[in-house]
């Protein structure tokens, strides 16, 4: 039974020594701690899941410049008025 009264006894200290800082510190160390944690898509899936992200973000990026691009069509001939990602 002595564990068990140890036990008991540190987290009553751990729990009074969390009560006892300031918010402000606590607020800091769990900021400190979540900028330490990878990002939870390659904590869950590795870097699968970090592929597929990256894939779909350049997918919407590509999506997206297709729909601003401005097309001028005059009988036969169309011109894109961006030509940013063309190769020189």
């Amino acid at each position: 039974m002595a564990k068990g009264n140890d036990l008991v006894r540190y987290m009553t200290e751990q729990f009074v020594h969390y009560v006892d800082q300031p918010v402000t510190v606590r607020k800091e160390a769990r900021r400190q701690v979540k900028a330490g944690r990878e990002h939870w898509l390659s904590r869950w899936f590795g870097i699968g899941g970090t592929s597929v992200m990256l894939w779909r973000l350049k997918r919407s990026e590509r999506a997206e410049r297709i729909r601003n691009e401005k097309i001028n069509v005059t009988g036969m001939t169309c011109s894109i008025t961006d030509k940013s990602d063309q190769i020189e």
